[in-house]
């Protein structure tokens, strides 16, 4: 009997304006990056671009604010010095893929997914230590969802539209145990 229930949590609901949305996209089927453009997979990511080069870049500000209200909503803003670490993800074909994996880099403490720009169908998925998937129940346009780092996960595109996410993790750098040190 398998009773896995993913861990994980729905921040809120953050609808980016649609025209950056798009041009983004747009920036992104222009890239011509080997690592970037994953034709065996259907995706195209701006992970391992340089972050002050990459199209998604211009929404720093907004995730460095969606960071610090993640922290602040899980009690941590005030203890912990952390980074935020966000990159796009474009599934572009049917079929898209992107294989199981987790965050856990050892600093790694909460990972997220913007869906962005969703399919109808339910792409995303937790996987239990048996493999089996395990989609959460809402996947709308600007659901914002946190789960710890070590989660495993995977998508599979199987719908004809365009999918794009934005993944992040918030890496814990330093813990005080002196809270008045930690002021932001």
């Amino acid at each position: 009997m398998n009773n896995f229930k993913p861990v994980y949590w729905l921040h809120d609901n953050i609808k980016l304006p649609k025209t950056e949305v798009e041009e983004v996209i747009s920036e992104l089927k222009k890239t011509n990056f080997r690592l970037e453009i994953k034709p065996d997979t259907g995706t195209i990511s701006s992970y391992h671009q340089t972050f002050y080069s990459r199209p998604d870049y211009i929404w720093k500000d907004v995730y460095s604010k969606i960071a610090e209200d993640i922290t602040k909503s899980i009690g941590i803003y005030n203890s912990v010095y952390y980074e935020n670490e966000f990159w796009a993800q474009l599934y572009y074909k049917k079929g898209s893929i992107h294989m199981p994996h987790q965050h856990n880099s050892g600093k790694s403490c909460i990972s997220y997914v913007h869906f962005v720009k969703p399919t109808k169908d339910r792409c995303f998925n937790f996987l239990d230590n048996d493999g089996n998937d395990h989609a959460i129940p809402e996947q709308n346009e600007g659901d914002l969802i946190c789960f710890p780092s070590y989660m495993w996960h995977r998508v599979i595109n199987i719908s004809d539209e365009e999918r794009f996410v934005i993944a992040g993790n918030i890496l814990i750098r330093y813990q005080s145990d002196d809270y008045e040190f930690c002021d932001k």
